[in-house]
């Protein structure tokens, strides 16, 4: 019968353990030696290397919110330079054809506004990640009704009108009366959104809404030029030419108060862009800052090894020889 004694047990499970951790060393210095990083750090979860990583981290998700809010403003400039473009275009159509042949100019023009009304409508209804670009606090829903509907608003509020002066007065009262459209066919919220942060006290706003006396003149000179092709209203075809030039021309002359809008979403756009910069050249300099941390010296990697390697021959020599310390060679 074979006896092991305690002592024999606790060698072994020592010899074991040096020996898994003569193995784990050589694997994680033949890693590092190939990889040029090391894969310990000490005090990695305090000291530089931990506040290196917080930082990154931090940054990492301001440019998320940056991304995000640089996509929201851009979105808003696309649709409000959409909205400039379309109405400037209608403008310029009426103007150019002038009072010239009413009897054809006058239907086309009227059909060519309610295209540009549904765009109008379109770019104010528009959204960016599931917000409402002019809605104010009012982020999920259309903040203006449909083209459609808001036409056969305009045509009930017109209905009765017996001279073209007598058409624009009452669609001019209606949008600009709160009662009116405001109540009837604006969605959106009277608050605009709060500023958006843009990380270490810096902030943008964008306070322009579908009910900006701006953009509330656009659709209502378009909806006049829609209007006054209709045959419904007693009012003769010249003097409803006349009123699309007097609606033309209000449309061309809101452009400087359109591009003075744009130039407000433009320097948030400038501001967000630095708050960009800024961030992406911090991000470059910590990443380089914590991979010369990080970086493994290949000689003394190699060196580590070495000494690891010749360690684990002599564990392996020693072991070998006590295994062969038996009866017969310990009385020879």
């Amino acid at each position: 019968m074979t006896f092991v004694s305690l002592g024999d047990v606790a060698r072994t499970l020592v010899a074991n353990r040096q020996s898994a951790a003569l193995r784990t060393d050589m694997q994680r210095l033949t890693q590092e030696l190939g990889a040029g990083r090391r894969a310990e750090i000490p005090g990695a979860s305090s000291g530089p290397l931990a506040g290196l990583t917080h930082r990154l981290t931090v940054l990492d998700g301001q440019g998320v919110a940056l991304r995000e809010t640089a996509s929201f403003f851009a979105a808003a400039q696309d649709q409000l330079g959409r909205m400039t473009g379309r109405a400037g275009d209608l403008g310029r159509q009426v103007a150019a054809l002038g009072s010239t042949a009413p009897g054809s100019t006058v239907p086309r023009t009227a059909e060519a506004a309610r295209q540009t009304l549904a765009d109008l409508v379109s770019a104010l209804n528009a959204g960016r990640g599931g917000r409402a670009l002019f809605g104010g606090v009012a982020t999920t829903g259309a903040p203006v009704i449909p083209a459609a509907d808001l036409m056969e608003r305009a045509a009930t509020v017109a209905a009765g009108a017996t001279s073209a002066a007598d058409l624009e007065t009452r669609i001019a009262n209606w949008f600009a009366d709160p009662a009116g459209f405001r109540t009837e066919a604006y969605r959106g919220a009277d608050r605009s959104l709060a500023p958006f942060d843009l990380s270490d006290g810096v902030e943008v706003t964008q306070n322009l809404r579908a009910d900006d006396p701006a953009l509330v003149g656009l659709l209502r000179d378009t909806v006049l030029i829609a209007l006054a092709g209709s045959d419904a209203a007693a009012i003769p075809l010249d003097d409803r030419a006349r009123l699309q030039a007097r609606a033309a021309g209000n449309l061309l002359g809101a452009e400087s108060a359109l591009i003075a809008r744009q130039e407000a979403l433009g320097v948030a756009q400038e501001r967000i862009d630095r708050q960009q910069t800024r961030a992406a050249t911090e991000i470059a300099a910590l990443t380089a800052a914590r991979s010369d941390l990080l970086a493994a010296d290949p000689f003394e990697t190699a060196l580590a090894l070495q000494d690891v390697q010749n360690r684990l021959d002599a564990f392996y020599t020693a072991t070998a020889r006590t295994a062969r310390l038996g009866l017969a060679a310990f009385l020879r």
